[in-house]
């Protein structure tokens, strides 16, 4: 359980152990550390307690996040953990999130602005046709 000031240089400079891992603790925010395995990958991390049990929690690997990047989501997991909340729920949730408008399809919004707005505000045979245009059942000739 090294611990060192970690800077972009010292990140660069660390190298990896023979077998297994070694994580470096930054002097600076002594929570947040740098997880080195024996292949080389490096992973950001931060350890806090949540609901009362020591926590550790990775936050992204580097290069693919920079160091004050990681230094500040390491801050904002720190203060989420110190105000009651689990970090990693909240971040399951923004996932979850994220998801749901990956998977939002044409169907979807279709149906939330025939609800919202056909429904609402124009007369009924116009919402009918809507209708039947949205079901395919529109045949031209």
């Amino acid at each position: 359980m090294p611990k060192t000031r970690l800077t972009v240089a010292a990140v660069e400079r660390l190298r990896p152990p023979g077998a297994g891992q070694i994580e470096y603790f930054d002097t600076h925010l002594p929570a947040f550390g740098l997880r080195i395995s024996y292949s080389g990958t490096k992973a950001w991390f931060v350890t806090t307690r949540v609901d009362g049990k020591l926590t550790r929690i990775t936050l992204g690997r580097h290069p693919a996040i920079t160091l004050a990047e990681a230094r500040d989501n390491a801050r904002q997991v720190i203060e989420q953990a110190k105000g009651g909340y689990d970090p990693r729920q909240i971040h399951a949730e923004a996932q979850r999130q994220k998801e749901k408008e990956r998977r939002t399809t044409f169907g979807g919004i279709a149906e939330l602005f025939m609800e919202r707005h056909v429904e609402r505000n124009l007369r009924p045979n116009t919402a009918r046709e809507y209708r039947r245009i949205l079901r395919g059942s529109d045949t031209q000739d």
